[in-house]
């Protein structure tokens, strides 16, 4: 039970250095992307943990342990989630801008011929 609690534990830490990523104005995207990585890694070592461990010897208050870390990091989740929708709705705006800007841009400068 340990293990499966401390690579549980480890994710949640993970998760959230990259929410706390998430949210400044300008996110560093090469540590985002080995914070990702990192992730993928511990999740990868979370699924062989559990292959090996034998979940019905676990006591009532251990399963309530590993069911309120596992809500935690599942709850992080969707916060990583809906900060990428919200960062990426933002691009899509400032893309459309910058597509109307240079389109008016550029009719001015055929107008001023």
């Amino acid at each position: 039970m340990n293990k499966v609690a401390n690579q549980l534990k480890e994710l949640i830490k993970i998760n959230r250095k990259i929410i706390n990523q998430l949210h400044k104005d300008e996110a560093d995207i090469d540590l985002l992307q080995k914070r990702f990585d990192v992730r993928g890694n511990h999740t990868n070592e979370f699924v062989q943990i559990t292959l090996e461990v034998d979940a019905t010897t676990f006591t009532k208050k251990e399963k309530e342990s590993l069911k309120k870390l596992f809500n935690r990091f599942s709850k992080q989740q969707q916060q990583i989630q809906d900060a990428l929708n919200y960062i990426l709705e933002e691009s899509k705006d400032r893309l459309d801008d910058a597509i109307k800007r240079n389109k008016a841009e550029k009719s001015y400068q055929l107008l001023k011929r």
